[in-house]
């Protein structure tokens, strides 16, 4: 590896305790860049996320909510090529367990608009009993990415990807060193395929 590092640095913006807006930015020495805006429903809830390009929205996501208000549906929204509006050819629906953790999640797809989506691969997750950190950070999830790790009350020790067909399943596991105050300090990741391990360190003020 060369000694180029890349950073992006993800600024929430609040009014009135809601968050609005993040900003973002790959180097300290230039102003942040609008990043995403978002939109709430009448409960107060996110449903809306709006993704910019030099000040113009590029996609949004639609969201949609269980009745227990966990997150049921992410509903990608972006201009194809060739095309003037936008349109939807992907979503993502999410089922929960008791424990408040994102326990399988269905990729889908279509080519159009006036067709049906349909299944393109799973993901499988299983949790320890450690409280996820991240859980902490109000909001997090949104202002970095809706996602397993991000939204689970706990955290993730194995996924497993596996497309519409049943081939060519991918599973990864995931071991933690938690420190005194049962953050995670050491996340080592494992791809089963090719026994690849990834070892990240936390640090945590």
């Amino acid at each position: 590896m060369g000694d180029d590092q890349y950073t992006d640095v993800r600024i929430p913006v609040y009014q009135s305790g809601k968050l609005v807006k993040t900003m973002s930015t790959a180097d300290e020495s230039q102003a942040p860049t609008l990043f995403s805006s978002f939109g709430y429903d009448s409960k107060g809830r996110i449903d809306k996320i709006s993704y910019y390009e030099e000040n113009q929205v590029s996609g949004y996501d639609s969201l949609v909510y269980d009745t227990k208000g966990q997150l049921a549906a992410r509903y990608f929204f972006v201009i194809p090529a060739g095309k003037q509006t936008f349109e939807n050819h992907y979503c993502q629906l999410y089922t929960w367990d008791q424990k408040g953790n994102i326990i399988q999640q269905e990729n889908m797809g279509r080519v159009a608009n006036n067709v049906a989506f349909a299944l393109s691969s799973t993901v499988a997750f299983q949790y320890d009993d450690k409280l996820n950190s991240q859980k902490s950070i109000p909001g997090f999830g949104y202002i970095t990415d809706l996602n397993a790790v991000n939204l689970s009350a706990n955290n993730i020790v194995s996924e497993v990807i596996t497309t519409a067909n049943g081939a060519n399943a991918i599973s990864k596991s995931y071991a933690y060193n938690y420190n005194s105050k049962q953050y995670p300090a050491q996340i080592t990741a494992k791809n089963s395929g090719t026994n690849e391990e990834v070892v990240t360190e936390l640090t945590w003020e």
